[in-house]
């Protein structure tokens, strides 16, 4: 999997219209459930949500609809407060952020985009692509708006989970070939997320990761991998820089399980190095320690010792820090765990998405 799409209202916030109608219901001539009646399930604002009308027009049709008595600069802020965030899908966000391309597609209007992009900046801002109704000209279900998702390079139906709320709206998507799961809280959500084989991070995983993409801000670094391809899980770090090799915008070894053989000319220039490595020894998915903290793990790798890092620090003054992942079985065997296998695309699609020649898309 490489992306996943979140609609907006209901899963990212709620939404109550009745907040604004209670402001301003001594402002109209109509009931509110009328104005409910005409949102829900008259289509009165798809117009404006499809970006046909400007926010101006739209005030004059509901004004209009509704016998309103509320000035333009007065409706806006009426019209528009009616979210809260939901903290929970938010931090299922930023659990997907680090492996995944996030989509926002949303049957939304100017005003309220506006409104929530200017109050929720740091919200959009873990978004890489948003498919706006108002921007693209389509509303869901149209099977217009879905093929926004796939304008990106590499990106198929399969590659991607799109959510949503509404059933109707999952129905087209599914007609439209997508993967989908209908949201109904953040728990379930998760949950499915996982069955399909996405990786979610702890909040100590994140730190692991934002550690070591702050190592890895600094010009002249290199990924090593470790292991053992006859024995499972112990061939992550091998087989995730092969992954990554000629494919993200630093140099990459396999050292196998004897990186003593290699010469040190690999590392002319280098100045920080990640070790990948597997360890039975964590308890989280993946680890980041720097060289002494990995003594701290005994033993913290299944072949090799430390001896050959305080060696390369020494003679070449190199940095040098260790990504550790876990390992579930160490039998004899070339395949990974099924365990192993969700953490190894995790952790090339992590790579892949932060320091690809491209960057995030």
């Amino acid at each position: 999997m490489k992306a996943v799409a979140f609609d907006l209202g209901r899963v990212l916030f709620d939404f109550d219209y009745n907040i604004a109608l209670k402001k301003i219901e001594d402002k109209i001539g109509i009931s509110k459930q009328e104005i409910i009646q005409a949102l829900f399930f008259e289509n009165f604002a798809e117009d404006f949500e499809e970006g046909k009308i400007s926010p101006f027009d739209f005030y004059l049709k509901f004004k209009d609809k509704t016998g309103l008595s509320l000035d333009y600069p007065e409706f806006i802020p009426v019209w528009c407060d009616i979210f809260t965030l939901n903290k929970e899908t938010l931090s299922l966000i930023e659990s997907l952020k680090p492996f995944y391309k996030l989509f926002l597609i949303s049957n939304i209007n100017k005003l309220h985009y506006d409104f929530l992009k200017k109050n929720y900046s740091y919200v959009f801002s873990l978004f890489d692509k948003e498919i706006l109704s108002f921007e693209v000209g389509f509303v869901k279900p149209s099977p217009y708006i879905y093929q926004y998702l796939l304008q990106q390079p590499d990106l198929s139906k399969q590659d991607l989970i799109y959510i949503d709320d509404r059933p109707d709206l999952i129905t087209e998507a599914e007609k439209q070939g997508f993967i989908c799961i209908q949201f109904k809280d953040v728990n379930q959500c998760r949950e499915e997320l996982k069955n399909l084989g996405c990786f979610i991070a702890s909040s100590e995983e994140l730190t692991s990761l934002n550690r070591l993409k702050d190592f890895l801000k600094e010009d002249n670094s290199a990924l090593l991998g470790l292991g053992n391809t006859l024995k499972g899980d112990d061939s992550l770090g091998v087989k995730i820089t092969k992954a990554l090799k000629d494919r993200i915008a630093l140099p990459v070894f396999e050292a196998g399980f004897t990186p003593e053989n290699l010469s040190l000319k690999n590392f002319k220039g280098i100045k920080r190095l990640v070790v990948l490595d597997a360890s039975p020894n964590i308890s989280e998915n993946f680890k980041v320690l720097n060289l002494d903290e990995v003594l701290s793990l005994a033993p913290f790798s299944t072949h090799t010792s430390l001896i050959f890092f305080h060696f390369l620090k020494r003679e070449l003054n190199l940095d040098i820090i260790f990504l550790l992942v876990k390992a579930e079985s160490l039998e004899f065997k070339e395949s990974l765990s099924s365990q192993a296998n969700i953490r190894k695309k995790a952790v090339e699609n992590f790579f892949l998405l932060n320091f690809s020649e491209k960057g995030r898309v």
